[in-house]
């Protein structure tokens, strides 16, 4: 499989900034033609090395918060339970780590906002788990579709992709009316679906459509995004930190931790530890710089437990291959009737 060049790895990072800028916005960025542009996105889409897609605010998928699963796993059989935990719609991300658990699973709830059903009775069922280990996510500061690889684009750069970005979204987000969350939807397929294709695919007019799709996107509710495996990216190390600290220091060290460049997610949870956070770094010895020398040099951390990525089986509901390719999800857990009006 042909690798990401220079220009590829700038056309990755605009994207990041700006999913769905247009290919001028994209050409002028990457100092190219639109046509180079283009050809460029369309090989990455149709090699199944990156999608555009789109993040859901969790009310849009029920009333409750994920959760992160630790699963213990008999050895010869690691393998095929992530297999059939990734099959599960709810599960979002699946991957086999290193340390005191074999897999890391993040699990969205179903519409009436419990995993216990999954905790209790569906994940025990599947051959070869153990043990498991629940953390609710109370709260973050950084999730992992706001991530943006470090060192691609200049200030310039980033300035050219400002008025392309996305509105920040409502203070107070709206109710989705039926026609709204069919964009939605549409969007989770394709971050960069356009009116047409929207009037196409929810036989309504273009204009209907256009509206629903800025009242979508102004809503904060709906994010485009980026799907592409950090490793295409330079950065191939994944490292889960299990972070303990005083509850007064809490607050603060999930915004700093959100604010460094190789963290994907920094969030408060409850369970055993009190900050978990997902980093993508370039080597080992980069790791070792990031436990060491970021995370030691904050104040208040009191303990450290790490477990790094071995395979990524699903991410962001995304089945990922083993050269890194990415299909999506047969299946994905229904939007929440509760956010749509029928207004």
């Amino acid at each position: 499989m042909e690798q990401l060049d220079s220009l590829d790895l700038t056309l990755v990072a605009a994207l990041q900034h700006a999913p769905r800028a247009p290919l001028t916005v994209l050409a002028d960025v990457m100092e190219t033609s639109a046509s180079t542009v283009s050809r460029r996105l369309s090989r990455l889409l149709d090699d199944q090395l990156m999608r555009i897609t789109s993040s859901v605010n969790w009310s849009l998928r029920g009333t409750g918060h994920p959760t992160v699963l630790w699963i213990d796993t008999r050895p010869e059989l690691t393998r095929s339970v992530a297999a059939a935990l990734a099959d599960l719609p709810e599960a979002q991300s699946v991957y086999i780590v290193t340390g005191d658990s074999t897999i890391r699973c993040l699990l969205h709830p179903p519409a009436d906002g419990t995993v216990a059903g999954f905790v209790l009775d569906v994940i025990p069922q599947i051959p070869g788990v153990e043990r498991i280990s629940s953390n609710g996510i109370l709260a973050s500061s950084a999730r992992s579709a706001d991530w943006m690889v470090p060192g691609v684009l200049d200030a310039d750069q980033v300035a050219l992709l400002a008025e392309a970005r996305a509105p920040g979204g409502a203070e107070t987000p709206p109710q989705l009316r039926p026609t709204e969350l069919g964009v939605v939807d549409l969007l989770v397929g394709n971050g960069r679906a356009t009116a047409v294709q929207i009037a196409e695919e929810l036989g309504i007019t273009r204009v209907t459509a256009a509206r629903a799709l800025e009242s979508v996107l102004g809503s904060g509710l709906v994010r485009p995004r980026i799907d592409i495996e950090p490793r295409h990216l330079g950065y191939p190390v994944e490292v889960f930190a299990q972070i303990s600290c005083a509850p007064s220091a809490i607050a603060d060290l999930v915004v700093e931790l959100g604010k460094h460049p190789n963290v994907r997610t920094a969030a408060m949870t409850a369970g055993s530890v009190a900050v978990a956070v997902q980093a993508n770094v370039a080597s080992e010895t980069a790791l070792y710089e990031f436990v060491t020398a970021d995370l030691g040099g904050i104040d208040g951390i009191t303990d450290v437990r790490l477990s790094t990525n071995l395979v990524t089986v699903k991410r962001n509901w995304n089945a990922v291959l083993p050269d890194g390719r990415l299909v999506p999800s047969s299946e994905l857990p229904p939007l929440a009737g509760d956010r749509a009006s029928e207004g």
